[in-house]
């Protein structure tokens, strides 16, 4: 029998591109749908009397899909920022090349309501690319952790991925 080499080869570049597609495939189904607003509520706990500052952690992540709009501004993360994603990188045990994915943030609404959200560099590369200013998207993220004092709230949301 004859083998056409074509054929062959087509069916090598086939196998190898299946595989790569699928070692990077992004679990969506994991990600439940819900406001930025709703994730608040679950994770905003009262302020401990006489508490100044308290760091709130959850050991649910609270993986979710976000309809937000992308305003189109990025900024570097603050200290504050930074401390937050630290605590949560140490919290659960988490390799700092994990928490080192996040070096900027970007603005995002819900309704009127602005939020800064990390988002990883990878995914924040195609931004430029892809996205307009005011185009709603949705945004893969999870619960990082917050911290809260008696002025205000801060919750860390870290953005995993986006669907036009």
């Amino acid at each position: 029998m004859k083998v056409n080499f074509s054929v062959c080869l087509l069916l090598v570049v086939l196998f190898l591109t299946t595989n790569t597609i699928l070692a990077q495939d992004f679990d969506y189904d994991r990600y439940k749908p819900r406001t930025l607003a709703e994730l608040i509520d679950l994770n905003n706990p009262k302020l401990t009397d006489g508490a100044k500052k308290q760091f709130v952690i959850s050991g649910d992540w609270f993986h979710s899909q976000v309809r937000l709009k992308y305003v189109g501004t990025s900024r570097l993360l603050s200290a504050e920022r930074k401390e937050l994603l630290n605590n949560w990188q140490k919290s659960f045990n988490i390799k700092p090349e994990t928490a080192n994915l996040f070096e900027k943030e970007f603005l995002f609404k819900e309704c009127e309501k602005e939020y800064w959200l990390p988002v990883q560099k990878q995914v924040a590369s195609y931004f430029p690319k892809e996205l307009k200013e005011g185009e709603m998207i949705t945004l893969y993220l999870f619960f990082g952790g917050g911290v809260k004092t008696n002025e205000k709230a801060d919750y860390l949301f870290l953005v995993n991925e986006f669907v036009k």
